[in-house]
């Protein structure tokens, strides 16, 4: 077999371990892969693609905005394409993209996709290429199929390169979908204060943060559901072997200026300094902080040391022996020096946390205070800091993302509201 003869027949074989952008008038819209391109803009908009045969459909594809892919050209020139309102193929796998002609002309691109080897309807061998307002972009052709070579760019490429954008930024429609569905999140302004409000009215920017670091994935929960409740037993040597917590913990008494309805003075504050965790524990009396300590310990876990003040009962024999049973260090603050403890700034903002929710919930008397203490100790634990980079305090000391499906609207009102 002639050498010229081998060259034809590997020129025939279709490369399917490099990324190509394929010119397909069958598509739906502009489609393109993670692998080559470099995106900006995700719109939050998702569309299911029906194919060619019945029965055939993709997953979901993202819509987006500023996509920019390195090409090749046939003559070894490198440029760059902006591509706009495409949709993301996330399979990682992918190597093809395809643009739809009828796209790129309705933002004024002409496309010849008929190869130069080829007669088009004038009779005359045919363009294969992209005509821009700025400049002609030649294809390759394999006798199957016109394409660019694309990679995916670099942030020298873009500053490399010249840019030609292929498509518009504007919604392209032509068409009522028959094989396709939009699904749009609901990301709106009404959605953002009904969880504000759920999560006891944190800022616009908090609750934004903490909606992207949580789930959602409980749509009803079996407990309203159930008609009989059940029984859930924990094990019985549970003091034996504490869940470690490789954090410090602060810990004070805070007094409420008003009786609650279910005759709570005061409560314990609990802070983890590193996961920024606080757990707050309501009490009748100021005695009753040792048992609130041990019930931490078996909610959370021990931590490696415990700092306090001098209170009489934070330094006594029961709060020492817990320290003994579960090998935790014991820790005080030097007298008349508060800002020594980490639980004091903490309590504070508790404080006006529990002021602002009783703000925001008029129909609640103030002696129900000990109710938004109970419901702002479950809330708070899921809130975003910017101190852990936006995660939680229950995802910094676990390690698992939280769940905020268990805190619906209602239950703000079912605490605060007679």
């Amino acid at each position: 077999m002639s050498s010229r003869r081998v060259q034809r027949i590997k020129d025939l074989v279709i490369t399917t371990d490099e990324n190509i952008l394929i010119s397909d008038s069958g598509c739906d819209q502009t489609i393109i892969n993670l692998n080559a391109f470099l995106i900006q803009t995700y719109t939050g908009t998702y569309f299911k693609i029906g194919g060619a045969l019945q029965g055939m459909t993709s997953s979901d594809l993202e819509l987006v905005n500023d996509a920019y892919t390195l090409a090749t050209l046939p003559d070894g020139e490198k440029i760059v394409l902006k591509i706009n309102q495409a949709l993301c193929d996330n399979d990682p796998f992918q190597t093809e993209a395809l643009f739809q002609p009828h796209q790129l002309r309705a933002h004024g691109v002409r496309v010849d996709d008929c190869a130069s080897r080829h007669a088009g309807a004038d009779g005359q061998p045919g363009g294969q290429c992209l005509i821009t307002p700025s400049r002609r972009l030649a294809m390759h052709f394999d006798f199957w199929k016109c394409y660019f070579r694309i990679q995916k760019p670099t942030a020298e490429d873009l500053q490399k390169y010249d840019i030609i954008e292929l498509t518009s930024n504007r919604p392209y429609e032509p068409q009522n979908r028959r094989h396709s569905r939009r699904v749009k999140q609901n990301s709106d302004v009404s959605k953002l204060d009904t969880w504000r409000a759920c999560l006891s009215y944190p800022t616009y920017e908090v609750t934004g943060k903490t909606l992207a670091n949580t789930t959602q994935m409980v749509q009803t929960l079996q407990a309203e559901t159930r008609e009989y409740l059940r029984d859930h037993y924990k094990t019985r040597i549970w003091a034996l072997r504490p869940r470690r917590i490789n954090d410090v913990c602060y810990s004070d008494t805070f007094f409420a200026a008003v009786l609650s309805i279910r005759g709570y003075k005061c409560f314990e504050l609990f802070a983890f300094k590193k996961s920024k965790l606080n757990v707050f524990k309501l009490m009748k009396r100021e005695a009753n902080a040792p048992e609130a300590y041990e019930d931490v310990i078996r909610e959370f876990g021990a931590p490696n040391k415990t700092v306090t003040d001098n209170a009489q009962v934070l330094t006594g024999t029961k709060w020492t022996l817990i320290n003994w049973r579960y090998c935790i260090e014991s820790g005080y603050t030097v007298p008349h020096h508060q800002h020594q403890n980490f639980s004091e700034g903490e309590g504070g903002n508790f404080k006006f946390a529990i002021l602002k929710l009783m703000h925001n919930t008029p129909h609640a008397p103030l002696s129900y205070w000990c109710y938004a203490v109970e419901f702002l100790d479950k809330v708070r634990r899921c809130l975003s800091k910017s101190s852990l980079d936006g995660r939680s305090g229950n995802e910094a000391l676990h390690g698992e993302t939280p769940d905020i499906s268990i805190i619906p609207l209602s239950v703000v009102f079912s605490y605060l509201v007679l």
